[in-house]
């Protein structure tokens, strides 16, 4: 998709700067694999998959999981808007807005909230393996990443997907207050938990715009 390949030219952009801003000392934890990134690879590869469960999969995941990172950046805008380069806060204003552009696409795409119930919630499981095996490689990831550089200001502990083990200064709602009061374990499955509860919650709304859409059609026809 075309869009994939807009948003990684877009990322080499801010990887550039941000290496100039930070004086060409790489910062780990600006490694592109968040919740908010992964809608980069998967929207740039669907093209070139053959395999149409996996690219079921792949537009479940930007459909659910790609959509709520969109929407919750933008809803809470004081976590990303905070570059002293305003290139950088419209470079996020753009980025997730794209996330919300792909997620409507992929569920119509696949036609998320028609036919069944049971339907939707198998649309949905592909979609949460792909968000789970993500989880799972962010923090291989944040392990690998302090293991070979250490804990310092240039890692700060990876935080890819912001679960890493070793990062605490959190500024996410709620996450923050888990971790610092219950400990990392019961933050990731709270995290984790949290985010497939939202996948369901989003399933549930996408058969009730499709059935009202539905509703609102029959009447205009009689």
């Amino acid at each position: 998709m075309t869009i994939g390949l807009i948003l990684i030219g877009t990322e080499i952009y801010k990887q550039i700067l941000m290496l100039y801003h930070f004086n060409w000392k790489y910062h780990f934890y600006l490694f592109p694999f968040q919740l908010c990134s992964v809608p980069m690879y998967t929207a740039a590869l669907i093209p070139v998959i053959k395999n149409q469960k996996l690219k079921d999969s792949l537009f479940s995941f930007m459909a659910f999981y790609g959509m709520i990172g969109g929407l919750s950046v933008m809803i809470y805008q004081k976590s990303v808007l905070t570059w002293e380069d305003y290139s950088l806060n419209w470079h996020s204003i753009f980025w997730h807005l794209s996330l919300i552009a792909l997620g409507i696409f992929s569920a119509s795409y696949l036609r998320i909230g028609s036919g069944s119930f049971n339907r939707n919630a198998k649309i949905l499981s592909y979609g949460s393996i792909v968000f789970v095996i993500c989880v799972i490689l962010a923090e291989i990831m944040n392990f690998m990443i302090v293991m070979n550089k250490g804990y310092n200001e240039y890692t700060s502990g990876g935080n890819l997907f912001y679960i890493s083990m070793f990062m605490y200064n959190l500024d996410i709602p709620i996450l923050k207050i888990v971790i610092s009061h219950c400990g990392w374990y019961i933050g990731l499955i709270g995290y984790t938990s949290v985010l497939l509860l939202g996948g369901l919650v989003l399933s549930l709304l996408y058969m009730g715009f499709n059935r009202l859409n539905k509703a609102i059609t029959n009447k205009l026809v009689l």
